[in-house]
């Protein structure tokens, strides 16, 4: 892990390293990143507090769902929180039609970029969607 970038080995240790740590991780230290807020590190912080606000993304019982060979979409539930989960591990663009009514996480990272629309699933290349389920989703 690059924690300085000024440091040697990206103060990744003090001692010289079994692996190098090459110049260009040098950019991508926690001391870079930390006050970037669209660096991956703040992301995934973001990321990670999300979760911890959503019990159901946590030990929500899981259920998936068959859309398109390219995306995996299931609903996870907790106590009174049902949300449902979208992934598009392809480069195109898809709008898949659902039977599911959901609305949107006023609290959702940035990173979460698709979204379910009048029965609508709009996911961009490598997007991701999460929304609360109206209804029932299994």
């Amino acid at each position: 892990m690059p924690w300085q970038a000024g440091e040697s080995h990206a103060g990744f240790s003090r001692v010289s390293p079994w692996l190098p740590v090459p110049d260009a991780h040098h950019a991508l230290a926690v001391d870079h990143q930390d006050n970037d807020p669209a660096s991956l590190l703040n992301a995934s912080r973001d990321l990670l507090a999300f979760r911890r606000r959503h019990p159901a993304l946590i030990r929500g019982d899981i259920h998936y769902h068959s859309l398109h060979e390219e995306v995996i979409c299931f609903t996870r539930h907790s106590g009174g929180e049902s949300l449902l989960i979208a992934l598009n591990f392809s480069a195109q663009a898809l709008t898949l039609e659902t039977a599911w009514r959901a609305e949107a996480l006023e609290d959702a990272p940035g990173m979460i970029n698709g979204h379910w629309q009048a029965g609508r699933l709009m996911l961009p290349p490598h997007g991701i969607a999460i929304a609360r389920c109206v209804g029932e989703a299994h």
